[in-house]
């Protein structure tokens, strides 16, 4: 009996210790999970404006058929469409739907640039339409952040230095 308590006062402590690195690996894997989903889509987005030569935005959605008004806040994902009178909003009638990428909010993702990404027909983006993607989650004194950036040439990379607030 004492070697059986002994036993279960063991796996207690070993537990105890494990739980809390089990999240930080499940966020990591997690959060390198929507990093490779934004740059995927926006290399899908680039690849789009340069086939069809025209304007392709990516913008903030929290019900896949919109663009929010504050393009900063893309925690709850995003669209892809084809800005056929290139105002850089979707605008049913008008602009196409290409690909709606919803997220389960797990993360809190924050655009920097000034304006929706934008890739024209050349492969690069309007002004405003770079800047850095920071996907960040800072608690309980565990810190998981990764970035995605895009150039003014459209060229889309992992930016893993960005800081979150």
């Amino acid at each position: 009996m004492i070697e059986l308590l002994v036993v279960v006062v063991i796996m207690s402590i070993i537990l105890a210790t494990a739980i809390p690195e089990l999240r930080g690996v499940s966020n990591t894997i997690n959060f390198d999970a929507i990093q490779r989903q934004a740059i995927s889509s926006l290399f899908f987005a680039r690849a789009e404006a340069i086939k069809q030569g025209g304007n392709i935005t990516v913008c903030p959605s929290s019900d896949g058929a919109t663009c929010l008004a504050n393009i900063s806040n893309w925690n709850n994902g995003w669209i892809t469409f084809q800005d056929i009178d290139g105002n850089g909003s979707f605008d049913g009638p008008v602009d196409q739907l290409v690909k709606v990428i919803s997220l389960a909010g797990t993360a809190n993702l924050t655009w920097e640039g000034s304006r929706n990404i934008t890739f024209r027909g050349d492969g690069a983006v309007f002004d405003g339409s770079q800047g850095n993607l920071r996907i960040c989650e800072i608690s309980r004194g565990t810190q998981t952040i990764r970035g995605v950036a895009v150039n003014l040439n459209g060229r889309v990379f992992e930016n893993n230095s960005v800081t979150c607030p």
